[in-house]
């Protein structure tokens, strides 16, 4: 698969680690809302989203059934895709004992309500004591248009946030797991 392939190739040329997706990943005859964990080009995790939407399951998504946690040189990380962050029972049990979560979303507009700042990602990363990386699509497909801001989040509240909702942007931050 060409996106998994790019993925792969991605880490193996910074020669670290590429969380990326969400893709659909086919296994036997199910589909599933999948995010890949390469480390220097080999799949060392992946993660199968939990709390689908109605729009995944009417389309023919499966349920994940595993939480990840994977033991890297940085601490523990955990993925939830998108909707898992609505089940906060599940979010908690992700992010229990994590450095950090991990949490891609495509948010369409103008379907979405707007929200004012990450209040599930700040309750997220302030009762679990973690960080919450939140990776936003972006763009235009069709006429759905995607994008809300990407976010990183300490326990005590946003380290950096994108300026832009429709243009690419790199985030970086500090991370201090000892909090």
């Amino acid at each position: 698969m060409a996106a998994i392939d790019m993925l792969r190739r991605a880490s193996e040329r910074i020669k670290g680690y590429v969380i990326g997706g969400s893709v659909i990943e086919k296994e036997a005859d199910r589909f599933y809302n999948t995010c890949f964990i390469f480390k220097k080009g080999e799949l060392v995790a992946k993660y199968r989203k939990i709390n689908l939407t109605d729009e995944e399951e009417s389309k023919g998504l499966t349920p994940g059934k595993e939480i990840l946690s994977l033991k890297t040189e940085y601490g523990y990380v955990t993925v939830l895709i998108c909707a898992d962050i609505l089940d906060m029972d599940l979010a908690e049990k992700a992010a229990q004992g994590k450095t950090i979560v991990f949490l891609p979303i495509s948010l369409t507009k103008p379907q979405h309500p707007k929200v004012r700042g990450h209040p599930l990602t700040e309750e997220l990363a302030k009762k679990c004591n973690t960080y919450v990386a939140k990776v936003s699509r972006i763009g235009v497909e069709g006429d759905v248009k995607f994008g809300v801001k990407s976010v990183i989040i300490s326990p005590k509240g946003v380290v950096a946030e994108a300026t832009s909702e429709t243009e690419e942007e790199i985030l970086c931050a500090e991370i201090a797991p000892q909090l």
